[in-house]
């Protein structure tokens, strides 16, 4: 759970459907993570009043193969991501734009610039 309001509503379906003793909410807070997350993850866990566990990843052996596969592939497209810098893949928005087979990388730069490229 991200705090945010897809992992936020599939929480509260979840509970609603199952009960709330049968949701259990997993957080996974990693390098890229925004910093109030976690805190919000946990605001939400607690207002639908289910269980929730942290799991670290970004120190984890295979978390973090992971995250330098994942690295490597932001590499092919934007040769200068380095160090210091935050990616997040996304989707598509398939409800207002007819669905393709590309993602969207954003990007942020350690002094904040933004850009996207698309794979």
């Amino acid at each position: 759970m991200s705090g945010g309001i897809d992992s936020s509503v599939c929480a509260a379906l979840c509970a609603r459907a199952l009960g709330k003793d049968r949701v259990l909410g997993l957080f996974l807070p990693e390098a890229d993570s925004a910093t109030d997350s976690l805190r919000l993850g946990r605001l939400a866990a607690e207002a639908l009043g289910v269980d929730a566990v942290v799991e670290d990843i970004t120190s984890d052996p295979p978390g973090g193969r992971l995250l330098r596969e994942a690295g490597r592939g932001i590499r092919q497209v934007i040769p200068e991501y380095g160090s210091g810098w935050k990616s997040k893949l996304t989707l598509p928005d398939l409800v207002d734009r007819p669905a393709t087979r590309s993602t969207r990388r954003g990007r942020a730069t350690p002094v904040g610039c933004r850009s996207a490229a698309r794979g």
